[in-house]
Parts: structure tokens; C-alpha cells; sequence
């Protein structure tokens, strides 16, 4: 992360909160493992999978960067953390589609993202929107 002392973008007084990048880098490495481990469904949709994939990864991606840009000074990610981020996000969004049989290569920011999350106050109703998949609610 850039040091908010060196960066005249944010206030030098502020302190500047430590976990987010690696809040990105562990959701990206959790990410990775899910679309490792994944074996689609056969013949009928996991619903419980992809409200897992959706709160856990895409509600934490748009929630890192929400609370990265909320705080009383604005967090800016190193590259790699914010690439980590976003690498996290669309993994979880291709699972997320994966759960209800859609083929997807999303490629979403996680600003698209966190904003879809304000806009809807619900991580599944997010991933829906963002990857195009029709969700059923029970």
C-alpha cells in the first residue's frame, strides 16, 4: 500500500489501516483453491455452492474495497494486491456462474462490483447481476 504520510492524495494525519492487501491476497489464494477443487454439479444447479461463492468471495471482494474507501483515509492497494482483488472477485464469480451450469470468463472490477453491492445490499443479488445468471430464490 502507498504510505498516506508520502502520498498528498490523503490526509498525512491519518492512519492508514494495514490488512487490506492482505485481505486481497487471501481471498485470491482462497479463489484459486475453490476453482481448483470445484467439480460442477451434475444434472442439477448447487444453490448452497453459490451463495457460499457469493458471500465468501464476491461479498468480500466488494467489502475489502468498500471498507479500503470508506475509512478516514483513502487506502490506495499496491498493484499486485489490487490485481489479487480483482483475480479473486472473478474467480469467484466464474464458480459462482459454474453452480448454475452458465459457462462464464467474467471480468469485472471489484469498483463495479462494490458499487452493484450498495445498489442491491446483497452479495448473491451481485453475482447474479454480474455474471448474467438468472438466480432462483427459494
Amino acid at each position: 500500500m502507498v504510505d498516506a504520510s508520502t502520498d498528498d492524495r490523503a490526509d498525512a494525519t491519518a492512519s492508514e489501516p494495514t490488512d487490506y492487501e492482505a485481505r486481497a491476497f487471501a481471498l485470491r489464494d482462497r479463489a484459486v483453491q475453490a476453482r481448483d477443487a470445484f467439480d460442477p454439479p451434475t444434472g442439477s444447479l448447487d444453490r448452497d455452492r453459490a451463495v457460499e461463492f457469493a458471500r465468501d468471495g464476491v461479498g468480500e471482494a466488494a467489502a475489502t474495497y468498500i471498507d479500503a474507501r470508506t475509512e478516514d483515509s483513502w487506502v490506495y492497494f499496491e498493484p499486485e494486491a489490487f490485481d489479487a482483488l480483482e483475480t479473486g472477485l472473478n474467480a469467484y464469480l466464474e464458480l459462482f456462474a459454474a453452480c448454475y451450469g452458465v459457462d462464464c470468463n467474467p471480468d469485472v472490477t471489484v469498483r463495479t462490483a462494490a458499487e452493484t453491492l450498495l445498489d442491491t445490499h446483497d452479495a448473491v443479488d451481485t453475482a447474479a447481476v454480474l455474471t448474467g445468471v438468472d438466480e432462483v430464490r427459494d
